[in-house]
């Protein structure tokens, strides 16, 4: 969740530097585009803020899940993971991994030589 961070201090400086040039300058080229350049240079960080801030919860959601519900199965394929009950898959705790934490979840342990 603190990812979120970054991009909400990306849009709050651009917002105070975009509100600090209107107070000193005005509005050189009309109100319309000072409205159009707050919505994109503070809206995108902003938007980007709470997709991340979502997908954070679902992750938090997901993982009390697994330490809880000891009845899901969590299979790994490709680039996903899924879990399910009673083999059926449950789409909703569906989440992507990366290609090296796949190989780290699927890898053949390395056998050890007993004496």
């Amino acid at each position: 969740m603190w990812i979120a961070l970054i991009p909400s201090v990306i849009a709050l400086l651009f917002a105070l530097t975009e509100v600090s040039y209107h107070q000193k300058h005005g509005f050189p080229h009309g109100i319309g585009a000072a409205v159009f350049a707050g919505a994109l240079f503070v809206g995108t960080p902003v938007g980007i803020a709470i997709w991340l801030l979502l997908r954070a919860r679902r992750y938090r959601k997901i993982a009390s899940l697994a330490e809880t519900d000891h009845g899901l199965t969590w299979h790994v394929g490709g680039g996903l993971v899924v879990a399910a009950r009673d083999r059926t898959p449950r789409p909703e705790y569906t989440f992507t991994i990366a290609r090296y934490l796949r190989r780290t979840l699927t890898a053949v342990p390395p056998a050890r030589l007993v004496q």
